[in-house]
C-alpha cells in the first residue's frame, strides 16, 4: 500500500526538455512553511496562554489544531522585531517549559519534545547500528555572522555602547550592526542585541551527509559522523532532511548543524 510520507504546498514547478525526455519538477514545502515565510508583529504581551499564542501566530495561515499541553506563561513575552510567525511559538513554548514545537499537516504538537535517539552516520564501519552515508560535505559560511551590536545609551542621539560576543572575537570575524532603539533600556538592547546574533550565527557550520533510500530521520536528533577522510565529529544535531525520487535513484540528504545553533 501507498505511504504518505510528505503534505505541503508547491512553491515552484519547472519543466525540462531534452533529447532524454520531459521531466516535471516540483518543489514543495509543509503547510507550516507559511509560519517561516510571515514576520510577526512585535508586541509584548502579559500572561500568555497556549490556545491564545496559537489563535494569533499559527491559526491565521491555515493551521488547524493544536493538541498536547496547555498553559499560560506568567509575567510578560515579548515578540521580537524580525521573528517570524515559527520563531514566536518557539521562543514562547520554551520559556514557558523548554517545549520545541512540532508541526505536522495542519497541527501544532504544544507537549514536550520527545526523547530522541543519537544517530551515528558512518562510512567505515558495517556495524548495523551505524547509518552508511555515500558523501559528506564540510560548509562554513561566516558572511551572516553578526559578533557586535552598536547602540545608543537611552536619551542619547550617539551610537556609542557596543554590544560585543566572544564568539566572533575568538574566531577572528567582525561583523557590525546598527540597532536603532532610542527608548528602550539597556538591559532589553542587550538581550535584542544577543537574541540577533544567535539567529545569524545558527546554520553558519554544517555537515551534509548523502544517503541512499528513503530516511526519515526526526529533526534535532542529536547526531555523529564518522569518516576516513574527515575522522570523527559529534556534538551536532539534525537540522533538515530532504529526500529525493527520480528516474535515477531515491535518496536522502541530511544537513547536521551544531548542536548549540538549533534553536
Amino acid at each position: 500500500a501507498d505511504v504518505q510520507i510528505f503534505l505541503g504546498n508547491v512553491d515552484e514547478q519547472s519543466a525540462e526538455y531534452s533529447p532524454d525526455g520531459f521531466i516535471q519538477k516540483i518543489r514543495a514545502r509543509s503547510l507550516s512553511a507559511a509560519l517561516e515565510d510571515n514576520e510577526a508583529v512585535p508586541a509584548s504581551y502579559a500572561n500568555q496562554t497556549v490556545s491564545a499564542v496559537f489563535a494569533r501566530h499559527a491559526q491565521p495561515y491555515g493551521m488547524s489544531v493544536y493538541e498536547g499541553a496547555n498553559g499560560t506563561l506568567p509575567g510578560e513575552f515579548k515578540v521580537m522585531v524580525g521573528d517570524s510567525e515559527w520563531m514566536a511559538i518557539v521562543n514562547f513554548c520554551r520559556a514557558l517549559n523548554g517545549w520545541y514545537p512540532r508541526a505536522n499537516g495542519q497541527k501544532i504538537h504544544f507537549g514536550p519534545f520527545p526523547a530522541l535517539p543519537a544517530l551515528l552516520f558512518s562510512n567505515t564501519s558495517e556495524n548495523p547500528a551505524k547509518l552508511p552515508f555515500a558523501r559528506a560535505a564540510i560548509r562554513s559560511d561566516r558572511q551572516r555572522f553578526i559578533t557586535d551590536i552598536l547602540t545608543r545609551p537611552l536619551g542619547s542621539d550617539e551610537f556609542t555602547y557596543d554590544i560585543p560576543t566572544s564568539y566572533g572575537a575568538a574566531r577572528h570575524i567582525r561583523r557590525r550592526r546598527v540597532m536603532r532603539y532610542r527608548d528602550t533600556n539597556q538591559s532589553q538592547k542587550q538581550a535584542l542585541a544577543h537574541h540577533y546574533m544567535n539567529k545569524s550565527r545558527a546554520g553558519s557550520s554544517s555537515v551534509v551527509l548523502l544517503l541512499d533510500g528513503y530516511r526519515p530521520f526526526p529533526l534535532r536528533s542529536p547526531a555523529s559522523f564518522e569518516d576516513a577522510a574527515l575522522g570523527s565529529r559529534s556534538g551536532w544535531g539534525v537540522a533538515s532532511v530532504t529526500y529525493t525520487l527520480d528516474h535515477f535513484c531515491e535518496r536522502t540528504e541530511v544537513v547536521l548543524w551544531p548542536a548549540e545553533d538549533l534553536l
